[in-house]
């Protein structure tokens, strides 16, 4: 399954029995979605990259785009609330100078599945149902050979607005997974440090 058009743009799943029937008729609202993002991404990157769907072990999927020279150090890039991959559509080619990037839509977010989210769930219990499908994501494209070569960790992680929380949670439940973490206008996180010194001892 592909788009019709611009050759520097292919679309791949990382798991082949995506591409059964059922897939079709279950999750057809994603293709108008994956076309505007093409058209937001072709508008202001002139670089290569590729759209993927990676599978998770849990049934659900997150939505790829992976741009810049296999070899070049991993950046997984992560969108705020109410955004999807594409907003980040502006500096992807400024990225991919000095990286391999990983643009991902969170879990029930834009083009990634629509996992039932149980409502009364305790703020970690939420934090979890993100970061957790996030590192599946990540193990998941650690196997797989659609990529071009394994994926590596650690990696450098990017998180903006929400995103940027999510991120910091992330890195904090698995530091042995990020290498460096960038936070672009997080929430929830003060802009200086509340104890800006530490405490004499």
């Amino acid at each position: 399954m592909g788009y019709d058009g611009d050759d520097s743009v292919k679309m791949t799943f990382l798991n082949e029995d995506f591409l059964k029937d059922e897939y079709e008729e279950s999750h057809s609202w994603r293709r108008p979605l994956l076309e505007a993002q093409r058209n937001v991404i072709s508008a202001f990157c002139s670089c290569e990259w590729e759209g993927h769907t990676v599978r998770l072990s849990s049934g659900e999927f997150m939505n790829a785009v992976v741009a810049g020279k296999v070899g070049n150090p991993e950046l997984v890039v992560m969108h705020g609330f109410g955004n999807g991959l594409a907003f980040w559509a502006s500096n992807l080619e400024a990225l991919t100078q000095s990286h391999r990037v990983f643009l991902l839509d969170w879990i029930g977010c834009a083009g990634s599945s629509r996992k039932h989210f149980q409502l009364g769930m305790s703020a970690e219990e939420t934090e979890n149902f993100f970061v957790e499908e996030l590192r599946d994501c990540i193990l998941q494209m650690k196997q797989s050979s659609e990529l071009g070569c394994p994926f590596q960790t650690p990696f450098s992680l990017l998180g903006h607005s929400l995103g940027g929380f999510l991120s910091c949670v992330f890195a904090e439940t698995y530091p042995e997974m990020v290498k460096d973490l960038v936070l672009a206008c997080p929430v929830g996180i003060p802009r200086t440090p509340m104890n800006k010194h530490p405490p004499a001892s």
